[in-house]
């Protein structure tokens, strides 16, 4: 089993295209559902959705992590209206350790536009 996250933050795009992924919570769910193929066929084991007015990251549990990324990104470039080879650039992907480093990072604030932010760490809960 791998996790894997691949996102977009107030560092890698523009403001114009962080607001397209500013989305409602059903439409959150809506965009990991669990009928999303991986694997073969298989869906995803686990999936979360961090979406704020700065980032928009999805983590997923797989048990093959070479497929998950674009699978991911043909998910969120629907979701945001935009072309998948537009949004390509501007995202980044982290596996397993990477991914969970990353996580406790943003839950602790230290990848925020203010670090320190305390908002994000509510936010990561109700992603979860």
């Amino acid at each position: 089993m791998h996790l894997v996250l691949v996102g977009l933050n107030h560092r890698t795009a523009p403001l114009d295209l962080l607001e397209r992924f500013c989305l409602a919570p059903e439409a959150q769910r809506a965009l990991l559902a669990p009928g999303m193929a991986v694997d073969g066929g298989r869906p995803f084991y686990e999936a979360a959705l961090l979406a704020t007015c700065n980032r928009a990251e999805a983590y997923v549990v797989v048990g093959e992590a070479a497929n998950a990324r674009g699978l991911v990104v043909e998910r969120l470039a629907a979701a945001g209206g935009v072309p998948a080879a537009d949004l390509d650039p501007v995202l980044y992907t982290a596996v397993d350790e990477g991914a969970v480093r990353h996580l406790f990072e943003v839950a602790a604030g230290l990848d925020s536009m203010v670090v320190g932010e305390w908002q994000i760490l509510s936010q990561v809960q109700d992603a979860y």
